[in-house]
């Protein structure tokens, strides 16, 4: 099952890492030690899972083909629409892969 939903009676609290979850919890057990408080993951963007049809289609031409100037248009414009529907990935598109990752020096210089 990869959504469920909760019925709460007040607004939940946020939090952005697992030890700030886990430290308010500690704290509601020092304070209310007969209840259970329970911590939930939750996915504020699926965006990624909506578009993996894609993924797994251009994958699979890129093991077809290869890695073709359609097919790394089409890699651009799924990554692009990712990351613009996911604020948390736009920063990975600035930063440069590992060396085995990047195009051919001659390909940058336009050699």
């Amino acid at each position: 099952m990869s959504e469920f939903f909760i019925v709460l009676s007040h607004p939940a609290t946020e939090h952005e890492t697992l030890p700030e979850a886990m430290a308010s919890q500690r704290a509601l057990q020092a304070h209310v030690p007969e209840r259970t408080h329970t911590i939930y993951r939750c996915k504020r963007w699926l965006t990624g899972a909506k578009h993996f049809t894609k993924m797994v289609d251009l994958l699979n031409d890129i093991v077809r083909d290869g890695l073709t100037p359609a097919n790394l248009d089409r890699a651009r414009v799924l990554q692009v629409t990712i990351g613009n529907r996911t604020p948390r990935l736009k920063a990975l598109h600035r930063v440069p892969g590992p060396p085995e990752y990047q195009p051919p020096a001659a390909a940058r210089t336009g050699a």
